[in-house]
């Protein structure tokens, strides 16, 4: 057990960057769906159509940027929080009460 890493050691392994050059293509098609799914086909669909424009990795070299950025500063934020985000006890726990096999 001395060579497991904790939850924290393995997240700050990741490098911030790169993990956001590989989420930012994604982020065009998850603002759709999210608008999709928050409000109402006829206030949704100009937003929606906007964003279709940017999506499948068409997007503008300015919004690619702005996209990497934010993703980048969230994650370097979430490294330093992960303790608070993520508890893998709960996790271990809800899947163990799930599956009572496992127990």
């Amino acid at each position: 057990t001395t060579q497991l890493l904790t939850v924290s050691e393995a997240f700050n392994r990741l490098d911030p960057h790169k993990m956001a050059q590989l989420l930012s293509p994604r982020v065009p098609t998850l603002g759709m769906e999210i608008v999709g799914d928050l409000y109402p086909k006829s206030l949704s669909s100009w937003p929606v159509a906007v964003l279709k424009r940017f999506s499948n990795n068409g997007q503008p070299a300015l919004l690619r940027f702005v996209n990497v950025r934010f993703l980048t500063a969230m994650i370097r934020d979430m490294q330093q929080n992960i303790d608070n985000i993520f508890s893998l006890e709960s996790c271990v726990v809800s899947q163990m009460v799930l599956d009572r096999a496992k127990l």
